[in-house]
C-alpha cells in the first residue's frame, strides 16, 4: 500500500513539474513583451503633452497680449477695452486692474518684474506693477513691444519700422525705417545685441547698438504678412509665424530650417523655457506644440471657438496660457515625458 502511494505521489510530481516550467516560460514571455511595449511606447509618445485646466474665471473681454511676471507669479492681459488685468497664478485671484487707454496690442513685464510697458496705435504706457500708477507716456505706439534683456531698451514696432526706446528716459535711440509696411512683431535676442523684427514680407535681424542691418529671411514673399517671432533661449533659433505657417531660422546663417505652411495662419509663437518645445496659436483656433529639433507639431490643443490672439509659456515651463477672440483665456497644463 505505501508502495502505491508513493507511486501516485510521484506520478502527480511528474504532472506537476512540466506545469510550472510552463507557467516560469509564459511568465518570462510575458515579461519581454511588456517591455518591448514600454519601449514602443515611450518612442511612439510625444515628449510633451498639453491638459485642459479650463478658462481663467473671472475674465471679461478680449486679451490681445499675455505676459507673465519674471518670477511667474503674476499673469497679465492686455485687453482691447484698455485695461490691464493682473492676476494671482497659484490661485487665480485677479490682483487688480489698471485701467489704460484705448485698444491694448500689447503689453510686456520688464526683466525685474517691476514695470509693465502697453502700447496702443499712438503711445506706449509704463506703470508701476505693485502700485498701479501710470509712470510714463512716450508718443508714439505700435502693435508690437519688447524690453531688452537688462531692461534698458524697449523696442517698438510699428507702421514704417522699428524704434529703440531709452527705458529711463523715453527717449528715442534709434529707428529702423521702412515706410509703407507694419512691423508686427518684435523680439530681442536672449544675449540682447541683436533686434528680430516681422517685417510684411519678411523678417530682418538688426544690430541693437548700432541699428545696422545685419540680415534679412526671406522666403515670405506673396505668402502675406508674418505675424510673430521668437528667439530660442540659447538664441540659435528663430521661429516665425504667419500666414506661411511656421518657420524654424538658423539664427547665425539666417538658412530656413523648417517651413510648415500646411496647418493655417500662426498669431503667435512661444518658445519653452528649455527652448525644445514651441507652442502656436493657428487659425483653426488650435494651438501646436512643437518638437524644435524636428521641426513637427506633437500636440493639438482644442477648447478656443475663435481665433487665438496669443500664447504664452510660465517662466517654470509647466503652464501655457493662450487668449482668444472668444473672450476667454485659457490654461493648460503641460506634462513633459520621463527624460525629454
Amino acid at each position: 500500500m505505501a508502495n502505491l502511494n508513493d507511486k501516485i505521489k510521484e506520478e502527480k510530481a511528474a504532472q506537476e513539474q512540466p506545469s510550472r516550467k510552463t507557467w516560469l516560460k509564459y511568465i518570462w514571455v510575458w515579461f519581454v513583451v511588456l517591455v518591448i511595449a514600454g519601449v514602443i511606447v515611450f518612442i511612439l509618445i510625444p515628449g510633451i503633452r498639453g491638459r485642459s485646466l479650463g478658462r481663467m474665471e473671472g475674465h471679461t473681454g478680449i486679451a490681445m497680449s499675455i505676459a507673465f511676471s519674471p518670477d511667474g507669479n503674476t499673469l497679465a492681459l492686455g485687453n482691447t477695452d484698455g485695461t490691464i488685468k493682473l492676476w494671482d497664478v497659484s490661485s487665480g485671484t485677479l490682483l487688480g486692474t489698471i485701467e489704460g487707454e484705448n485698444f491694448l496690442e500689447s503689453i510686456a513685464f520688464s526683466p525685474d518684474g517691476n514695470t509693465i510697458a502697453a502700447c496702443t496705435g499712438t503711445k506706449i504706457q509704463f506703470w508701476d506693477v505693485g502700485s498701479g500708477v501710470m509712470l510714463a507716456t512716450i508718443e508714439g505706439g505700435g502693435k508690437s513691444i519688447a524690453f531688452s534683456p537688462d531692461g534698458r531698451i524697449l523696442a517698438s514696432g510699428d507702421f514704417g519700422g522699428v524704434s529703440l526706446w531709452e527705458v529711463s528716459s523715453g527717449a528715442l535711440l534709434n529707428t529702423m525705417e521702412e515706410e509703407g509696411t507694419w512691423v508686427n512683431s518684435v523680439a530681442f535676442s536672449p544675449d540682447g545685441q541683436t533686434l528680430a523684427a516681422a517685417f510684411w514680407n519678411d523678417i530682418r535681424l538688426f544690430d541693437v547698438s548700432s541699428g545696422a542691418l545685419l540680415a534679412t529671411l526671406e522666403g515670405q514673399e506673396s505668402r502675406g504678412s508674418v505675424e510673430s517671432v521668437a528667439f530660442s533661449p540659447d538664441g540659435q533659433t528663430l521661429a516665425s509665424g504667419g500666414y506661411a505657417g511656421i518657420s524654424f531660422w538658423d539664427v547665425s546663417s539666417g538658412t530656413l530650417l523648417v517651413r510648415r505652411d500646411d496647418i493655417g495662419v500662426v498669431n503667435s509663437v512661444a518658445f519653452s523655457p528649455d527652448g525644445r518645445w514651441l507652442a502656436s496659436g493657428v487659425s483653426d483656433r488650435t494651438i501646436r506644440l512643437w518638437n524644435v529639433s524636428k521641426g513637427r507639431w506633437v500636440d493639438k490643443l482644442v477648447g478656443h471657438t475663435q481665433v487665438i490672439n496669443d500664447v504664452a509659456f510660465s517662466p517654470d515651463g509647466n503652464v501655457l496660457v493662450s487668449s482668444s477672440n472668444d473672450n476667454t483665456v485659457r490654461l493648460w497644463r503641460i506634462k513633459y515625458k520621463m527624460g525629454q
